[in-house]
């Protein structure tokens, strides 16, 4: 069926980059948090996923892999911007939601919004959004990505045969220059250095 063949190249392609991308951002946080690293490692290797999951939840929120989608107004509404003043916005407007500049908004996420805290996300439960924060890393209802479930298994296979191998540690003086377009890259790569660990 050509229908199911389309979702199957998307679930394939699409998935390829956004999830590379999204675990290059994982080491660079987990190298410069040793000691979140060092925790996560543990947990991967037991039936565990607190960690695993607040970890890339924290991830997603300051590096959306997807930073910013469009849709079109269904009917014509009003909402008040960050001044309190009122704005219409008619039937059929296009619209931009910047995921990438509403996850650090210290209003939503506090004042060390722009800090790696997987720890923010105890509170939480049950799947990696947050709809209470407006915080929909793989969207919601019938625009989700399909490929939920296996970037979350692909994230978790990597870090697990990673960090059981490596410790991240990171390069000094780099930070990612991040670019948004249709995902959320870095001009040069994300780098960290890679250290065997002694079994």
């Amino acid at each position: 069926d050509a229908d199911v063949l389309d979702q199957l190249v998307t679930l394939i392609g699409a998935g390829h980059d956004t999830s590379a991308y999204f675990l290059c951002y994982a080491c660079f946080e987990l190298a410069r948090h040793p000691h979140i690293q060092d925790a996560l490692r543990k947990e991967l290797s037991t039936n565990e996923d607190d960690l695993f999951r607040r970890v890339v939840r924290e991830t997603l929120r300051l590096y959306p892999v997807i930073p910013m989608v469009t849709r079109v107004a269904a009917r014509a509404t009003t909402v008040v911007d960050g001044c309190g003043t009122e704005k219409a916005i008619p039937k059929g407007a296009r619209l931009i939601v910047p995921f990438f500049l509403l996850n650090r908004l210290p209003e939503v996420w506090g004042a060390d919004a722009a800090d790696f805290k997987p720890d923010r996300f105890l509170a939480i439960s049950g799947g990696v959004a947050a709809p209470a924060q407006g915080f929909l890393p793989f969207g919601s209802g019938a625009r989700s990505c399909v490929g939920q479930g296996l970037a979350l298994l692909e994230a978790r296979t990597f870090l697990r045969e990673l960090l059981d191998e490596y410790e991240l540690r990171p390069v000094p003086g780099f930070a990612p220059s991040i670019k948004a377009g249709v995902s959320l890259t870095s001009a040069g790569g994300v780098r960290v250095r890679l250290v065997k660990r002694a079994v």
